[in-house]
């Protein structure tokens, strides 16, 4: 990252380069409230930063509420808000869209889509192909822990080899 070997680097020194994580399912304190959650850890960071992030993720409404008042939707958006009011630069989501209905899919890619449009660069994870294609530039397709495609998505989709791999999960 950045001409940086992240291989030997711990948790905290890639968050202190602008690497932030989301989880396929997401690991929030139940009992605490979203702001509470946004800033575990974080503390030190500005009330400026963190009422720019709950208002760029849409959590207005929900900011002094309790998490597991949430519906799943939203908690995967509390869990990446966590993940950018460090100041993220890139953004490693795993499967963001997994256990979402269509109308929890749409928001989370427009969220998505607006920390793009930010210039947050995004590593995606994910079995949504459809919900993937439109937020990305460039695929890298693995077929257990091969990779067999790495290039333009809509090259992807016409490959052959990667058309195998993606057999069953479109």
């Amino acid at each position: 990252f950045n001409g940086i070997n992240l291989g030997t680097r711990s948790n905290v020194e890639r968050m202190a380069l602008g690497i932030g994580r989301s989880f396929q399912h997401p690991y929030l304190i139940e009992q605490m409230t979203i702001r509470e959650n946004i800033l575990a850890g974080h503390a030190h960071r500005s009330q400026q930063r963190l009422q720019t992030v709950i208002r760029e993720l849409g959590l207005s409404r929900w900011v002094d509420r309790r998490v597991d008042e949430l519906p799943y939707g939203w908690r995967k958006i509390v869990d990446l808000a966590r993940a950018i009011v460090r100041d993220t630069r890139l953004l490693l989501c795993d499967e963001p869209f997994s256990g979402l209905d269509a109308s929890g899919r749409a928001e989370m890619r427009d969220v998505l889509s607006r920390l793009q449009s930010q210039g947050m660069s995004l590593v995606i994870i994910e079995h949504d192909i459809a919900r993937v294609r439109s937020l990305v530039d460039r695929f890298v397709v693995l077929d257990f822990g091969q990779k067999v495609f790495d290039g333009d998505p809509d090259q992807a989709m016409a490959d052959e080899a990667t058309s195998m791999a993606l057999r069953g999960i479109v």
